[in-house]
């Protein structure tokens, strides 16, 4: 399956966000999980960095591999873990270092400043990222929960 970004190079991130389309995505409400759309029913687009958030919130909730509408690259790797192995520093690491892999494919994504996992209960996971896009050097921070 293709790619669905732009293959990186090394330029800097001021001539990445010159040379990379507009990043868009449909508007999510994060509190409803649910898409956004306009008096007439349409969905709502939204750019940059707010479209960085949708697209940061769905790769996370997104189990890597199991959906064949995706790439493969798109995604985490969480569920080996859950139920399976111990709430604890070692399997975090894991699960923080698949985030970083799942998250990385981005070109838009800049720098991944942290990745925090917070709540390890049973088999549900509290998962916060905070990024810096390439459109501005605010960061950005998304919270998502998973569970199986």
């Amino acid at each position: 399956m293709a790619d669905p970004f732009i293959a990186r190079n090394t330029q800097t991130i001021q001539s990445a966000a010159d040379t990379l389309p507009l990043f868009t995505e449909y508007g999510y409400d994060f509190d409803t999980q649910q898409f956004l759309y306009d008096e007439n029913g349409n969905n709502v687009t939204v750019t940059e960095d707010e479209a960085l958030k949708v697209w940061i919130y769905k790769a996370i909730l997104t189990e890597r591999y199991r959906y064949l509408a995706y790439h493969d690259e798109y995604g985490i790797t969480v569920e080996p873990y859950q139920g399976t192995m111990p709430n604890n520093v070692y399997t975090a690491d894991r699960i923080r270092q698949n985030i970083r892999e799942g998250l990385s494919i981005n070109p838009y994504i800049a720098k991944i400043n942290s990745i925090t996992i917070t709540k390890r209960e049973n088999d549900d996971l509290e998962i916060t990222v905070n990024v810096t896009s390439i459109y501005s050097d605010d960061s950005l921070t998304v919270t998502a929960g998973r569970s199986v």
